[in-house]
Formats: structure tokens, C-alpha cells, sequence
């Protein structure tokens, strides 16, 4: 069977060799502890932000928080600019502009590219409402008929950001990443018991078991992963 070549994966890799050639200038400082939850996204009273470099070419730097759902509808876009040197504070909550229909909730807050600055990340945080679904990638057209699917198989939730491997031990190149929240068919163990096989992307692969949980939808209900030996 042939593998796919990752080639977006490949385009990210080459974009953060760019990055890394371009000066660096630190964004703006964020300290405290942002929470996704049901409602909207929550700060802690000691929550700041402290602008440190000029991304507007006035002095100032611009920033935005944005929130969006597992389906990555939008739910919270919120900018800001401030002096370069001057503090700002964040309100207790900011409330969704529209309510999140799947886990996980995932917001940032972004301080974005200018000339030869990049743009970089103050903080990436994921949460969860309990009772909604977690989005699941919808199936690739054609994998029932091109892959030997196991009537054992049970669909499980990465718990975890996952590496992916070609063969247990042998990672992929350049490396693939799963994000944490994502769905997919777990097939079985291999014989160290550190690896599930797993499918993905129209093919069999392998994850370590620390990133797979079972999967908590209408479909799966919890159902115990498989811990049958598979080649």
C-alpha cells in the first residue's frame, strides 16, 4: 500500500525553518490562567498582559483572542492594541457570540505577524463543556472498501497530542502530529503493548497508548479500547 506523503505537513515544517531565519522579537508578555468553558472563556484575577513590541509600526502592539469550537466554528474574536510598555488587565469572562456545538474548545491569543516579525502564539488553551460531542474528522470517501476494517475495531479520542509512527519505533518523516481531541478507529496492540494501531488518513498506523482514550459518543459510549495483539 502506498503512503501518503504528508505534503501539508511538509509546507508547516518549511514555514518554521522560515520563521527561525527571521529575527525574533518576543510578543507581548501574558501572565495568569485562561479556562474554556460552557459559557465562554475565563480568566484568573491575576490575569495581564503586557505589550513589548511595535507589530503596527505606531508604537503599539496589536493583539487578538479568538475562541472556536472542535468543528472550528468561530465563537470569540476580541482585539486589542496597546503602547509598547503598558500593562492590561482581562475581564472575569469573555462570553461566546455564539454557543459551541463540539468539544474541545480551544482558545489563543495571538500577537500577529508585521514586516519581519512573525507571528507568534502568548497562549493556546483547550477546554471542554460536558455534554457535547466531540468532533470527529468525517470519514475519507472510499476507506470501507480500500482498508480491511476489523469487526473489533472501536472508535477512541486522542486524549493527547500523538506522534505518529509508520511501525512501532519508527517514526514518521517529517513527523506528524495528531491533535489532542481528534477521533479515530483503534484496530489493536502491538506485542510491546506501547503502540495502538490505529486508522488514519485512509491508512493503518501507530500512536503510543497514552494518547488514546475511549471515545464518550453516541456511537462508541465509552467502549473499552481493543487490547488484542495486531501485526
Amino acid at each position: 500500500m502506498k503512503r501518503p506523503r504528508w505534503r501539508v505537513v511538509a509546507i508547516l515544517v518549511l514555514a518554521a525553518v522560515f520563521v527561525l531565519a527571521v529575527p525574533v522579537v518576543q510578543a507581548g508578555l501574558f501572565t495568569g490562567t485562561p479556562s474554556p468553558e460552557c459559557d465562554g472563556v475565563h480568566f484568573s484575577p491575576d490575569s495581564l498582559y503586557t505589550a513589548n513590541r511595535d507589530n503596527t509600526g505606531t508604537g503599539n502592539e496589536y493583539v487578538y483572542l479568538v475562541g472556536y469550537d472542535g468543528a472550528g466554528r468561530g465563537l470569540l474574536f476580541v482585539p486589542n492594541t496597546r503602547p509598547v510598555g503598558d500593562d492590561a488587565g482581562f475581564s472575569p469572562v469573555y462570553l461566546w457570540r455564539s454557543a459551541p456545538a463540539y468539544n474541545p474548545l480551544t482558545v489563543s491569543f495571538i500577537s500577529p505577524a508585521y514586516g519581519e516579525l512573525p507571528e507568534q502564539i502568548l497562549f493556546n488553551v483547550v477546554g471542554e463543556c460536558e455534554g457535547l460531542p466531540w468532533y470527529e474528522e468525517p470519514a475519507v470517501p472510499g476507506c470501507d472498501a480500500l482498508l480491511s476494517i476489523p469487526v473489533t475495531a472501536v472508535g477512541g479520542t486522542f486524549v493527547a497530542d500523538a506522534p505518529v509512527y509508520w511501525e512501532p519505533g519508527e517514526l514518521t518523516s517529517p513527523l506528524v502530529t495528531i491533535p489532542a481531541g481528534n477521533s479515530a478507529r483503534v484496530i489493536g496492540l502491538d506485542e510491546s503493548g506501547q503502540y495502538y494501531k490505529i486508522i488514519w488518513a485512509c491508512d493503518f498506523v501507530w500512536v503510543p497508548v497514552g494518547t488514546l482514550g475511549p471515545n464518550y459518543d453516541a456511537v462508541w459510549n465509552g467502549a473499552p479500547l481493543p487490547t488484542a495483539v495486531v501485526e
